[in-house]
Order: C-alpha cells, then structure tokens, then sequence
C-alpha cells in the first residue's frame, strides 16, 4: 500500500498536461466540456469578419475561474481588403472550479438582434496536482 501511495501523486502529475500548456479549440467544438489544471491556457479560435461589423464578443464567463485576456486577437485569412479571418480567445486556468464560455457572434450596435452565432463551452479547472515531498524522487527503505 506504501508503495500506491506514493506513487499516486507521480501518476496523476503524468495524466495531466503540463501547466502552462494550451488546449486549442475551434468553431467546430462548440458545446463541449473539458477539463484543465490550473495554470494551463484554454485557447479558442473562431472564424469571422470584422469589415461586415460582426465581432466574437464574450458573453459569459465566470472569471474567478478563468481568466480572459483584455482582447481578443485576429489574424486575417488574406491580405485582401474585407478578407475574413480567425478571432483567438485565450483563458487561463485561475482557480479550481467551473465556468461557462460563452462567445457571440454579433454587430455590437444590434443589441436587440440574436446573435448570427454563438459558441458555447464548459470549462473545469482541476486543482494543481500536489507538490511532492522533498527526497521522495529518491527510493528509500520499505
């Protein structure tokens, strides 16, 4: 049973992706639930085009559990004029706990307008993995 015990921790620090790490989603994957450590980086990327006057705009969040960047970022699909391109969300991973994401896809001014698209996706963050003790890397006498 020692052995389990202290091997446990070892485990579950291998399942889990590495903190920092970014799990990358995309307009297809609307409606999905995941899970990430805290401290990792959920990005999601979402095709639109800002010269029709639609923008992603977050909607719902709960921020004690991620953390969004100030804006989103966009990088045109071409470098011709009125060319579409892809919207990237990035939330951190803050606190253990869940949260909605909720994104639409709308023209700012519309505000009594449904939005043309939305994308939704539920986020649980999984509390850090525990440090583990000094000198447990080193095998000692059972």
């Amino acid at each position: 049973m020692k052995l389990w015990s202290r091997l446990l921790p070892l485990l579950l620090v291998l399942a889990l992706p590495a903190a920092g790490a970014a799990l990358e989603l995309n307009d297809a994957e609307s409606g999905r639930s995941v899970s990430v450590p805290v401290g990792e980086t959920v990005t999601v990327t979402l095709a639109g085009n800002p010269t029709t006057g639609y923008l992603w705009e977050l909607t719902g969040i709960e921020r004690t559990v991620l953390t969004p960047d100030a804006e989103p970022g966009f990088s045109a699909g071409s470098p011709l004029a009125g060319a579409g391109g892809r919207f990237t969300f990035r939330f951190a991973a803050a606190a253990a706990g869940t949260s909605p994401v909720r994104l639409v896809y709308r023209r700012p001014w519309e505000k009594d307008v449904p939005p043309l698209r939305s994308f939704d996706l539920t986020v649980t963050v999984l509390p850090a993995p525990p440090a583990l003790p000094e000198g447990s890397s080193k095998r000692g006498a059972e």
